[in-house]
């Protein structure tokens, strides 16, 4: 048996306890070094927004051939210049994502697609969100986080002695900083290399 087993139950009983303050050095730097990691992903590769919040098109081909190769080809002979987003779901779908599009290109995109993988247009999904349409939603996003954050730190601060309420409202920034930098980090490294994604 682990001897973290039950740690849980054993911390909340009293039974044991984690020694945070005398081990703060370490603690300090693994905090320090996802802070870093975050900061680096966000300066190096800007924080990635799916469609729905940037505007772009997205096409799902129902094939028994799902190829990336395939669905590129068919983007460059519809005549569109920009590097789509390309990924394979499952054994029998393939996603083509690109930026905003006219309705020309649009339409030229779903025809060469149906030609390269022999479907009719009934087997694919279209969706396409407009520019204003995304800046909309990610307006709102954002008005949602910071309403999010200033509520939670009032909270604290009527909660709380002062001390105790800086120090968990810097916590609630760190964590929050640190999760939107990590999973941008891991957007890239997942879904990029595993499921087989080419950036815009």
């Amino acid at each position: 048996m682990s001897k973290f087993s039950g740690l849980g139950g054993r911390l909340y009983r009293g039974e044991t306890s984690v020694n945070f303050i005398g081990r703060r050095r370490r603690w300090y730097a693994v905090s320090g070094f996802l802070v870093l990691l975050s900061i680096g992903a966000l300066v190096v590769q800007g924080l990635q927004l799916g469609i729905e919040f940037k505007g772009g098109s997205s096409f799902t081909v129902n094939t028994a051939n799902p190829s990336v190769s395939l669905a590129r080809e068919a983007v460059a002979e519809a005549g569109v210049d920009s590097e789509p987003i390309i990924q394979v779901l499952g054994n029998d779908k393939v996603r083509v994502q690109t930026k905003a599009l006219q309705p020309a290109q649009n339409n030229a995109i779903q025809d060469a697609l149906a030609a390269k993988f022999s479907v009719t247009l009934g087997s694919i999904d279209t969706q396409i969100i407009g520019p204003s349409w995304g800046k909309e939603i990610t307006r709102k996003a954002l008005y949602g986080l910071f309403g999010f954050l200033i509520v939670v730190m009032i909270y604290l601060a009527m909660a709380l002695e002062p001390k105790m309420a800086i120090s968990a409202i810097v916590a609630v920034v760190h964590d929050v900083f640190i999760t939107v930098g990590i999973c941008d980090a891991s957007y890239h490294y997942w879904v990029l290399n595993h499921f087989r994604l080419l950036p815009l």
